[in-house]
């Protein structure tokens, strides 16, 4: 009598549909894996030009709070960054230049531009309190439904 070790063609179908559904999500998880690689490297990229400019760069929220400062902004305010964050960019200007960032910032609002020369430029007040002339420009733009 002799037997047969052959496996039957259903069980080899099955066997083969397992193979090509783990291959599928292999496939996939490694496509996942290189995009998040991609978007670290697009931040790590980001952070370095946003830390590196030699102009002083805010991210402000729609009240100028001031969600993130680089080195160049911490330098010429006199500001450790860490203590920027949160502060209102209101409390590093004079009340004439408040209102023409105030102003500005506005007619972005209703433009169809999203940014803007500020015309005149700023007068900027350090932490010891002296002032000092800025040039600057105000740029909008939506990340994640609210407006920076």
């Amino acid at each position: 009598m002799a037997v047969s070790r052959c496996k039957p063609l259903h069980l080899i179908a099955d066997v083969e549909s397992v193979f090509r559904i783990f291959a599928a999500r292999a496939a996939a998880e490694l496509n996942r894996i290189q995009a998040e690689s991609a978007v670290r490297d697009s931040e790590q990229r980001f952070s370095k030009l946003f830390e590196s400019a030699m102009d002083a760069i805010f991210e402000l929220d729609d009240r100028f709070r001031i969600l993130r400062a680089n080195v160049s902004g911490a330098t010429l305010f006199a500001i450790p960054s860490e203590a920027l964050v949160n502060r209102s960019l209101t409390t590093l200007l004079t009340p004439h230049s408040n209102q023409k960032l105030s102003s500005l910032a506005q007619q972005l609002d209703t433009s169809v531009q999203d940014s803007a020369w500020v015309p005149g430029g700023l007068d900027a007040v350090r932490s010891d309190g002296s002032s000092f002339p800025a040039e600057g420009s105000v740029s909008r733009f939506e990340l994640g439904g609210a407006y920076r």
